[in-house]
């Protein structure tokens, strides 16, 4: 892993706990996940879902909303057959192996989004100015392009 990769997911791994916890630089955002209920379940947990080890970078979920969300960052030239492959296995998590395998309350599994984040490098370092960013949120059902 290259130290830009390595220093990215560090960012979006401190970014990720800044939200959830409400810091003050990322208001109002944050404020707002604090008053939809949300909180981080786990941070790089691993669980199995349909026999496949899903590993996404955070779980956070929502007892007020019924909801969870799994998120992915990456941060790479494009979107590798590895990469879409695991986000595949994440949209076919179910409410049952969320609860069972993962820990996650079960008033907090009626619902799943699925959050991959890509940042597109084209320079050496992070942050250059032509680095791009994308982002999707996926549903359960939903396929990745």
């Amino acid at each position: 892993m290259t130290l830009e990769i390595s220093f990215f997911n560090l960012q979006m791994t401190n970014l990720f706990i800044g939200l959830f916890s409400r810091h003050p630089l990322l208001r109002p955002h944050s404020m707002s996940i604090y008053r939809l209920g949300y909180s981080i379940h786990s941070i790089e947990p691993s669980f199995t879902s349909q026999e496949n080890t899903v590993n996404p970078e955070a779980i956070a979920h929502s007892p007020t909303r019924q909801h969870t969300l799994l998120t992915e960052w990456t941060a790479a030239q494009s979107l590798s057959y590895e990469k879409k492959e695991q986000i595949r296995r994440y949209l076919l998590v179910n409410a049952s192996e969320l609860e069972t395998n993962a820990g996650v309350p079960l008033d907090a599994c009626s619902s799943c989004r699925v959050s991959a984040s890509q940042t597109l490098l084209t320079q050496q370092f992070w942050g250059s100015s032509k680095t791009r960013r994308s982002s999707k949120v996926l549903h359960w059902g939903d396929e990745w392009d």
